[in-house]
């Protein structure tokens, strides 16, 4: 049984065990669709199929999806837990951040370089205040 026959086999488990009413599965590799499926079914109580393009709410387990692949990142030397984030994404260039100063929103300031080192941590949660 190959990978992609077994994410089937797996999710008609969690169907049949009743844990799930409906699951969805998309795998992409560099842009290239890999496999996609569904399974069971939106509502049980009506049977009404899973729709073609559905939209999902991810909730709070965007958090340790991005925890753990971050992680994963780290381990590889891919990623610096000090990284500027332009580095990865020029659209952030220039981002400006709100701080909070005496329980409430104070000014904005912007990053003064790109690229912040470890020892610059602190000044970026402190940003706009003025070291004693």
């Amino acid at each position: 049984m190959s990978r992609m026959d077994r994410m089937s086999a797996v999710a008609q488990g969690y169907i049949g065990r009743k844990q799930y009413a409906g699951i969805e599965w998309l795998v992409q590799r560099r842009g290239e669709t890999l496999t996609r499926g569904q399974a069971g079914v939106a509502d049980v109580t009506t049977g009404a199929a899973l729709p073609k393009q559905p939209i999902y709410r991810l909730y709070s387990m965007t958090k340790p999806v991005v925890s753990v692949l971050a992680l994963i990142l780290i381990e590889q030397g891919k990623l610096r837990l000090y990284d500027a984030l332009v580095q990865f994404n020029r659209a952030f260039a220039g981002m400006r951040v709100l701080h909070r100063l005496a329980n409430r929103l104070e000014g904005r300031c912007v990053s003064k370089r790109a690229s912040q080192k470890r020892e610059d941590a602190l000044e970026r949660f402190q940003c706009g205040k003025k070291r004693g």
